[in-house]
């Protein structure tokens, strides 16, 4: 087994060694997190792995990271082993990717807002003398944009403040029933938007663990995508599991170059907004222990899936 420790010590990426005919774990490394306790464990019974129908490729949730994986056999000395390597997700933005957002985001909100602050006064001080019926169109849509612009200022600074290392607190995390909390979020959309969402039979009986002010966050930004996806189109939110809610809607298929980037802020093919909606949704869900995939993204359907932690 030294020779094994040896072997792997220093390895860049978390991995795991397991003993090839009962999956226990033999080794365990983590570049930035102690991993030990995992030590004597079957594989299956210490990391949560997500059934690739919803994950797309073999991922699992590795001391509250969920991280893709590549497993392979070895040898050594007569015995068989598993080699286990974990990786980052590629659709999923890296810490350092997120770090420099943040710093950029505070530059633009810093420099941007008191121009446009001192904008919108004279806006204000000019429409007040002006006595022009169509001078006053003029400002009506100056200032509209003038909005707008504060409002995409907004959700920068949202994405701005959301810590994405910081991870709720078991103590601090509500279980609630699945149907009320859907239907109290759904319940905040405009009549006729309430008729464009589906909402699946949800067992009674599923309660979902965590922040109920994220878990809305999430669930609203999620049907806010597939609601943009087009005018016509149906929403549905189901909750097969406890610790799953799928939001979908029909295609067509998200263009491939945006898919590999989905959860990136300001990737989007829409003219409106600022493509910020799924990496908030995100964030969101790592601070709860959780994460989202792209489980499904072809002509027929598209289909987010949220993934709490056990």
């Amino acid at each position: 087994m030294q020779i094994i420790k040896d072997l792997f010590n220093g390895y860049p990426e978390p991995l795991l060694v397991l003993h090839h005919n009962n999956r226990k774990i033999c080794y365990a490394s983590h570049p930035s997190a102690a991993i030990d306790d995992l030590l004597g464990q079957n594989f299956d019974e210490a990391v949560t792995v997500i059934d690739a129908n919803i994950s797309g490729e073999p991922v699992a949730c590795l001391k509250n990271q969920w991280l893709g994986f590549d497993e392979r056999a070895f040898t050594w000395e007569d015995e068989e082993y598993t080699l286990i390597v974990f990786k980052q997700r590629n659709e999923i933005p890296d810490e350092e990717t997120l770090a420099s957002w943040r710093n950029m985001i505070a530059v633009m909100l810093h420099r941007f807002r008191s121009p446009l602050t001192g904008i919108s006064g004279y806006v204000d001080m000019l429409s007040e003398y002006s006595d022009d019926e169509q001078q006053e169109k003029y400002f009506a849509l100056i200032d509209k944009g003038i909005n707008n612009l504060y409002d995409m200022m907004d959700e920068l600074e949202i994405l701005y403040t959301i810590d994405p290392n910081v991870i709720e607190d078991e103590d601090e995390s509500t279980s609630l029933k699945a149907g009320k909390l859907i239907k109290s979020t759904l319940l905040d959309y405009p009549a006729d938007v309430q008729q464009r969402i589906d909402i699946q039979s949800i067992d009674s009986d599923f309660e979902l663990k965590g922040n109920p002010s994220s878990l809305k966050n999430i669930i609203e930004l999620l049907v806010q995508n597939g609601l943009q996806h087009g005018a016509d189109h149906t929403v549905t939110v189901s909750v097969p599991s406890e610790r799953l809610i799928q939001i979908s809607n029909p295609g067509p298929a998200i263009p491939k170059a945006i898919a590999d980037n989905i959860f990136s802020p300001f990737v989007t093919d829409k003219a409106n907004g600022l493509g910020i909606g799924l990496t908030l949704a995100l964030l969101y869900a790592r601070q709860l222990g959780g994460t989202i995939f792209l489980s499904n993204n072809d002509d027929e359907e598209i289909t987010f899936s949220l993934c709490l932690p056990e």
